[in-house]
């Protein structure tokens, strides 16, 4: 497909339906009937300010962002544990509405069990916290798939993958591939019929699709009255459906709020007014509804009032350039990994600098930091430990004039010193280099992202000085 902005549309829908619905949680329908949300408020039922977005948005962030390094199950835990314990990926810097699923799936990783037993494959473990994120990974799978492969097992097989980290059971498995069947023909239609036409035909897809791998997805997907087909669901009236946490009542709420309105601020608004799970319903629906209609369709004031909404941009832009079809070269490093895992500071190289061998720069550019007798300490110590012992030991006085100096200096000499890892170095000759410091807080060496710095000007010394030895390589 050509070059599109689908990952800002449908990230940007979500976020806002997100923060739409946080005031109004768990408020009932009555409740809503006498008191409907019409615009973007803030408080109510977890007291956040205007803008703020929940679980929902920092998941899908979490889930995009992974993906930009490939499909990591682990990277990708790493990141929802990020949110979870560290309020990365926040709208401001607080973890508030999360799931009991995914908080034990989370908490099951951080504690050290299989990746791939965290999830919950019980027949409980149906909750929307897998549907709720599952927009990056579905849009990932509809735009980079060839499209033979998409009536296909593989085609599902990463979407089921990225929802089991958290909710393996195969009904809410179904929740999120109906989303993605549907996803994917509304974005090959081109937008060129109707809602109805393109939602049944994916509905259709995933159902042939799960009665042909048999077994218990076949039994799910085939029980009567369980799953509502497009066609049948548009004719519902509100209080036919519910909007619970339960993944197969967001599923039918969000797309009966699609089908049943004609523009993003009247979807996104049914969605809240139907009260229960409100911000989960609004962003299940606002992701769609952002592809469907558009950014440019989302009330700039909602888009103003969105908290942190540069992270939720800058992820979105990086994972559209990701997935564009195109033949230009990357223009910039910013994960220093596979072949440019030389690049971090932690990374195993021979360093000589004043008679002190070191095993890594982070050791070597800690020991600058010290008077010159304490540096040997350095020499047998790996990255971790080279931080815990810079944190003992005295600074030197004058240290605050000379770290850029040193910085290069150990740069320098990792480089000049191993001439396998100055080829790989020069290989990136008129890429930009980034070092990408998100949570770290370090805007002075590298660039964070995070929501508390997210407006900081980021100086990324670290990277600057990768492109200086670079430069100073080729003479």
């Amino acid at each position: 497909m050509m070059k599109t902005e689908y990952a800002l549309d449908g990230l940007l829908g979500l976020a806002v339906g997100d923060a739409l619905g946080v005031p109004y949680e768990f408020s009932s329908r009555e409740k809503m009937r006498r008191n409907p949300a019409t615009d973007m408020v803030g408080f109510g039922t977890h007291y956040q300010p205007e803008g703020s977005w929940s679980d929902d948005t920092a998941m899908a962030l979490c889930t995009a962002d992974s993906l930009l390094k490939g499909l990591n199950p682990e990277d990708m835990m790493k990141k929802y544990a990020a949110w979870l314990h560290r309020a990365q990926y926040t709208a401001a810097g607080v973890v508030f509405d999360s799931g009991l699923t995914c908080r034990r799936a989370i908490d099951r990783y951080e504690a050290g069990v299989d990746i791939d037993l965290c999830g919950d494959y019980s027949e409980w473990g149906n909750g929307n916290g897998a549907l709720m994120r599952i927009f990056p990974i579905a849009l990932w799978q509809s735009l980079k798939t060839p499209r033979e492969k998409k009536d296909t097992a593989q085609f599902l097989q990463p979407v089921h993958a990225v929802s089991s980290l958290t909710h393996g059971h195969e009904r809410g498995l179904i929740c999120c591939g109906i989303y993605t069947m549907i996803l994917d023909e509304w974005l090959h239609s081109g937008g060129e019929e109707t809602m109805l036409n393109a939602f049944s035909r994916g509905f259709e897809r995933a159902k042939a699709l799960y009665t042909k791998m048999g077994g218990a997805f076949s039994q799910e997907m085939n029980t009567p009255g369980l799953f509502i087909h497009p066609e049948a669901l548009r004719t519902y009236a509100m209080d036919d459906l519910r909007a619970s946490g339960y993944a197969v009542h967001t599923l039918h709420a969000a797309l009966w709020c699609l089908l049943t309105t004609d523009n993003y601020s009247d979807c996104v608004l049914r969605a809240v007014n139907m009260g229960e799970d409100t911000d989960t319903t609004a962003a299940v629906a606002g992701s769609l509804a952002g592809v469907v209609y558009g950014r440019k369709a989302i009330p700039e004031k909602w888009m103003e009032a969105l908290k942190n909404r540069k992270l939720v941009e800058m992820i979105a832009q990086k994972l559209d350039n990701a997935m564009a079809d195109e033949k230009e070269e990357i223009r910039c490093i910013d994960a220093f990994e596979k072949e440019h895992a030389h690049m971090a500071l932690k990374a195993p190289a021979r360093i000589e600098l004043d008679g002190v061998v070191y095993g890594n720069a982070q050791a070597a550019f800690l020991a600058q930091r010290v008077e010159m007798e304490e540096r040997v300490r350095f020499a047998v110590l790996n990255a971790h430990q080279a931080r815990r012992l810079a944190k003992q030991l005295a600074v030197r006085e004058t240290w605050e004039q000379e770290w850029e100096a040193a910085l290069y200096d150990v740069c320098w000499a990792k480089y000049a010193q191993n001439p396998e890892l100055a080829q790989m170095l020069l290989r990136t000759d008129g890429l930009e280099i980034i070092y990408d410091t998100t949570g770290a807080h370090d805007n002075e060496l590298g660039r964070c992202a995070c929501s508390a710095c997210a407006e900081k000007e980021a100086r990324n010394l670290y990277g600057k000085t990768l492109m200086r030895v670079r430069e100073a390589l080729k003479k």
